[in-house]
């Protein structure tokens, strides 16, 4: 069973399983194309948590993939002296 707000994320999650990949193949599919045809979902700079159980393992891990900065990022660090945007950084 694959389900999401999308009906194209949906199908190609579902085509993912059909063709032999698992349910996380299926997720991270489902994840780029909500990137594109729903981006109010989410989209790549993003971030979550997965709960993955590994059956044939028998071990369950938990994913933390929150976005997060650097440490020494700041709000101005694409700018120039002027306060404008630096390209080349």
């Amino acid at each position: 069973m694959v389900a999401s707000q999308e009906d194209l994320a949906t199908q190609s999650g579902l085509e993912v399983l059909k063709e032999g990949g698992n349910a996380i193949d299926a997720a991270v599919t489902i994840g780029f194309t909500l990137a594109v045809t729903l981006p109010r979902a989410g989209n790549l700079g993003g971030g979550g948590f997965m709960l993955i159980h590994l059956a044939d393992q028998q071990k369950t891990v938990a994913l933390d993939y929150r976005e997060k900065a650097p440490l020494a990022a700041n709000s101005d660090m694409f700018l120039d002296e002027n306060g404008e945007v630096d390209q080349q950084k």
